[in-house]
């Protein structure tokens, strides 16, 4: 998240540790992501534009590959034990800064 946030999205640091709340966290997340996801269309969608002039298989973008936010079978719960190992290596983490 740290890296996310300070590195890809140029918040400083000292705000990140200091003033940031994770209301304001999340959102800064959940806008990269949206741009990131929006990136990856815009490429696939002028890779579809090239392979579609010279192939009458690729009906739509998704025949040249589909992405994993795409997937309608993708099951993200996490068992009960995986939750709490990751809340461990959180609290680790957070103890050591």
């Amino acid at each position: 998240m740290y890296s996310i946030v300070v590195g890809a999205c140029h918040i400083q640091p000292t705000y990140f540790f200091d003033e940031m709340d994770a209301d304001e966290c999340s959102a800064i997340i959940e806008a990269y992501n949206e741009s990131y996801k929006n990136q990856w269309e815009q490429t696939r969608y002028v890779a579809y534009i090239v392979a579609a002039t010279t192939s009458d298989k690729i009906k739509q973008p998704q025949d040249l590959m589909k992405f994993s936010w795409e997937f309608e079978d993708d099951n993200r719960t996490i068992s009960k034990e995986e939750r709490i190992i990751r809340e461990k290596e959180m609290l680790d983490w957070l103890n050591k800064k």
